[in-house]
């Protein structure tokens, strides 16, 4: 199991009401034909984009268990030790 991330934080779910877009529902879909891969499937709206992809940065940062890496640069990269 994934390391927890901070306090249980969710990815913004809702979007603004006052969203001319969604409306506040927060997600769209595309309108394309039937057979096109992107039809039925659900994309986040502009008003939600930013504050989506932080979260999807900070759960791919803890599913990473990269934490103990931080320290590291190419600055203080010393290829031969």
């Amino acid at each position: 199991m994934p390391p927890s991330i901070a306090g249980n934080d969710l990815p913004p779910l809702r979007g603004r009401e006052d969203c001319p877009i969604c409306h506040g529902a927060g997600w769209v879909y595309r309108d394309v034909p039937r057979d096109h891969p992107d039809f039925g499937r659900l994309f986040p709206c502009t008003c939600i984009q930013d504050a989506y992809r932080e979260y999807l940065k900070r759960e791919l940062y803890a599913w990473s268990r990269l934490e103990h890496l931080a320290h590291l640069t190419f600055a203080n990269f010393q290829p031969r030790g």
